[in-house]
């Protein structure tokens, strides 16, 4: 199994990826007006929701063109999980919007076969590469927090010790 994490503005780093070769998308959006991470070109702090929009529209044109005809794509917009009941989970380094694990993994599970590639263009915390390689998936990451990147390197590299598996960057 295979992983990267792919530091910089998402457009940029989701054009390095070739057209057609993700299987499964699980990622969640920065929200549009509530946190400020301190990085400068940020998504979530336009002037306007329509502004907003735009944005995330040219991000999922760029998703679009690189999943798989037959790929499938999860976002959580908000911090609404009333879909299925998942409790939130906490992880130490992180802000307070981190993934829970058992949010995502139905969705890698029913979005890509094993071996399949699962992108999440806002890897934040690393939370979707995490499951992702445990349920033997490969894995791509873009983040635009050189600190984000960062943590997500070290926490996947902890999670891939716990497998016990070889896994390369």
């Amino acid at each position: 199994m295979t992983y990267r994490i792919l530091q910089g503005d998402v457009i940029k780093r989701l054009r390095d990826l070739h057209g057609r070769s993700v299987d499964c998308v699980v990622t969640s959006p920065p929200y549009w007006g509530l946190r400020d991470y301190g990085v400068s070109g940020q998504i979530g702090l336009e002037a306007t929701p329509a502004e907003y929009i735009a944005k995330m529209v040219d991000v999922f044109r760029e998703v679009r063109r690189v999943l798989r005809k037959d790929g499938t794509c999860w976002i959580n917009m908000g911090d609404k999980r009333s879909v299925w009941n998942v409790p939130t989970q906490a992880f130490p380094e992180a802000h307070f919007a981190t993934f829970p694990e058992k949010l995502i993994e139905p969705c890698i599970l029913a979005g890509s076969p094993e071996g399949g590639l699962v992108l999440d263009p806002f890897s934040g915390s690393g939370t979707t590469g995490v499951v992702a390689l445990r349920n033997r998936r490969e894995y791509v990451g873009i983040e635009l927090s050189e600190d984000y990147a960062a943590m997500s390197e070290r926490r996947i590299l902890r999670a891939i010790t716990q497998l016990g598996t070889e896994v390369t960057a």
